[in-house]
């Protein structure tokens, strides 16, 4: 509160400083800042914000703004919304906010205590469609709604604006996905590959391919040309021979102590 009015003093005279619109508008994004780590703060230590104080701070900056001519008089807090479900509100005395907000919070708070319910009872199909409904169908109508600790936040914000927001959305999770799966799959490899016996291993894959005779180990001798290997390629050969084995003899050991592959594949 203190850091509010001290803000509050700074504008007013940046405001009798020859208009110093710059300084304004630095301290509107400072208000904006201090509301939000006032609301994470609290959402932190599971209380409820002053709604008062957020409403006062919302409402000075609405003034600002009218001031400056960003937005028109009659708009009590905020940007107008114009959308087709709101458009006829346009010109009217009655903000869409005001009309809109007391069915919108009325429905999150049916839909937290149906979620909470579901919860409780474990019915998946009914907390989809409440995601369903956060996700899918609000934003459509230019409602973005935020599931928090405390309590459920309700907004109005550009459709337009959300519907990206969503695609981007949409979009990262995909990416995240692919990338998930493209760990697992090279985790599973790498565990399929030390389940190959060491005897095997350069008899296998493009391996197979380079070689054209072996020891009694199953290490390489000679090339696919008939050619012998040299002695330097001999053991850099030898040590991957040792690190298979090594990997393959605990492949084993977990078998034996009953800890089968996360695949659930056997050990060869």
């Amino acid at each position: 509160m203190d850091e509010f009015f001290k803000i509050k003093s700074e504008v007013n005279a940046a405001l009798c400083d020859s208009v110093d619109t710059r300084t304004v508008v630095e301290k509107i994004r400072e208000l904006i800042g201090l509301g939000n780590a006032y609301i994470v703060e609290m959402e932190r230590q599971g209380t409820i914000p002053n709604c008062l104080l957020l409403r006062n701070i919302a409402a000075y900056m609405t003034w600002l703004l009218k001031i400056f001519g960003a937005i028109p008089q009659n708009i009590e807090i905020g940007f107008p919304i114009e959308s087709s479900s709101t458009s006829c509100l346009r010109g009217a005395s009655t903000s869409a906010e005001a009309v809109l907000m007391p069915y919108l919070l009325a429905l999150a708070d049916f839909r937290e205590k149906v979620r909470n319910i579901a919860r409780e009872h474990k019915i998946v199909g009914i907390l989809q469609e409440c995601d369903r409904l956060r996700d899918e169908v609000l934003p459509e109508l230019g409602v973005r709604l935020e599931d928090r600790s405390s309590q459920t936040c309700v907004k109005l914000v550009d459709r337009e604006t959300l519907l990206r927001e969503q695609q981007q959305k949409k979009a990262l999770d995909a990416a995240k996905q692919l990338e998930k799966e493209r760990k697992q799959k090279e985790k599973e490899e790498k565990e399929a590959a030390k389940r190959i016996p060491p005897w095997e291993m350069f008899k296998r894959g493009d391996d197979a391919t380079k070689y054209s005779k072996y020891d009694e180990k199953g290490i390489p001798t000679h090339g696919a040309d008939g050619e012998e290997i040299s002695k330097k390629q001999r053991k850099k050969l030898e040590k991957l021979y040792e690190t298979q084995q090594k990997n393959y003899e605990q492949a084993i050991a977990s078998l034996e102590n009953g800890c089968l592959p996360e695949d659930g594949s056997p050990v060869h």
